[in-house]
C-alpha cells in the first residue's frame, strides 16, 4: 500500500545474539518499511557493525542514555514517515505484520494499532501467549476506544509493545515516551495516545516476544509492577474512569503484597507510598495486620502461587 508510509524504530543494547533474526523479520515484511532506525544505546558488543553491514538500509544512531524510553524518543525525532512501528532488538515480526496494519489504518483517523503475539524462547521455539482466549480477541477490530482498552485490561489481556504502531502526529502531540519511566513506559504512552481517540486490534499473531532474554528489563517484576501502576495513576485525572480506578485499586493490592514480601527496603517503601492512598479501608486493615506478621503473608502468597501455577499449567496443556 503506497499510501501507508512507516518508520521502524529498534532500540538496541548489546543484542548481537538476536539482532540478525530481528532484522531478517523486518526485511521479510510483505510491506517493506520506508525507513528503519536502530538506536544503539550503550552498545559494547558488535550490534552496531551487524546493523550497518546488514542487507537492509538502516540508519544507525548511537546513544548513551541507558534508557529505552529515551532511545525510542531519539528514533522518533529522526523518523520521516507518518507511522511509527516499534520493535525490540531481540523480538521478531511475522511477515504480514505491517501489511495487516496498513489495511486497518490507512485513510482512517485511528492513532494506534496493536495485535496478538506469541512467546519465543532463546532457541526461537514459540508457544501461544495465554490471555488472548476471550471473545474480544476472536477477530480484528477497528475504532476501539480508550474505554474498550480499560475493559480489556480488567480481563488481564496482555499488551504487546512489539506489535504497536503509532500515528507520528499524535505521538508528537502527547510528547512521546516519558524517560522517567525506567519500565512500562509503553503502557504510559499507550494510555496517553488512545485517550479520546480510536485504535485498531489485529487478531492474527503479529510478533514473537522473547521472554527469556537475560537481563531484560521486563524480568524485574517488582519494578514492572511499580511503573505499571504509576502509569495508571498518572493518567487517572484525564481519564476520570471507574474502570481505571478499579484497575488502580487492583495494582495497589498487588504492590502492597510485594512491599511486604520484599527484602529491599527502598523499593518496599516506594511501593507502599504509591499504593497506600488507593487501598480501601478493609485492605488497609488487612495489610497493616499482615505487616506485623510477614511470615503469614509469605505462606499465603506461596499457596496462591502454587494454585495459580497449577492453573496455568493446565491451560497451557489445553492450548493446541
Amino acid at each position: 500500500m503506497s499510501d501507508f508510509s512507516v518508520t521502524v524504530i529498534i532500540p538496541c543494547h548489546n543484542a548481537q545474539q538476536w539482532l540478525p533474526a530481528t532484522l531478517a523479520s523486518v526485511a521479510a515484511q510483505t510491506l517493506i518499511p520506508q525507513q528503519v532506525i536502530l538506536i544503539a544505546d550503550r552498545c559494547t558488543d558488535d550490534s552496531v557493525q551487524l546493523a550497518r553491514d546488514y542487507d537492509l538500509p538502516i540508519l544507525v544512531l548511537e546513544s548513551d542514555f541507558g534508557n529505552a524510553a529515551s532511545a525510542r524518543n531519539m528514533g522518533i525525532e529522526h523518523a520521516e514517515h507518518p507511522w511509527i512501528a516499534l520493535l525490540d532488538a531481540d523480538d521478531q515480526w511475522y511477515p504480514q505484520h505491517l501489511e495487516n496494519a496498513a489495511k486497518m489504518l490507512v485513510q482512517t483517523d485511528q492513532v494506534a494499532y496493536c495485535g496478538r503475539y506469541d512467546l519465543m524462547d532463546n532457541v526461537d521455539g514459540r508457544h501461544p501467549m495465554v490471555g488472548f482466549d476471550v471473545p474480544e480477541f476472536s477477530k480484528s477490530k477497528t475504532h476501539l476506544t480508550h474505554t474498550d482498552y480499560l475493559d480489556l485490561m480488567l480481563k488481564h489481556i496482555p499488551f504487546g509493545h512489539q506489535t504497536v504502531i503509532y500515528q507520528r502526529e499524535r505521538l508528537s502531540k502527547v510528547g512521546g515516551f516519558n524517560p522517567s519511566f525506567v519500565r512500562r513506559h509503553d503502557i504510559d504512552l499507550w494510555l496517553r495516545m488512545i485517550y479520546n481517540h480510536t485504535w485498531a486490534f489485529q487478531s492474527q499473531t503479529s510478533a514473537s516476544y522473547r521472554d527469556q532474554t537475560p537481563g531484560a528489563i521486563s524480568r524485574n517484576r517488582v519494578e514492572v509492577a511499580y511503573y505499571e501502576m504509576l502509569a495508571m495513576v498518572n493518567n487517572q485525572k484525564q481519564y476520570q474512569s471507574p474502570q481505571l480506578e478499579h484497575l488502580i485499586k487492583g495494582y495497589a493490592r498487588q504492590a502492597m503484597s510485594a512491599a511486604l514480601l520484599l527484602a529491599d527496603k527502598t523499593w518496599a517503601a516506594k511501593l507502599r507510598a504509591l499504593a497506600w492512598p488507593y487501598l480501601d479501608i478493609k485492605y488497609k486493615s488487612i495489610y497493616a495486620t499482615l505487616g506485623i506478621c510477614p511470615p503469614l503473608l509469605r505462606s499465603l502468597v506461596r499457596l496462591k502461587r502454587k494454585v495459580t501455577t497449577r492453573h496455568i499449567d493446565v491451560v497451557m496443556k489445553e492450548v493446541p
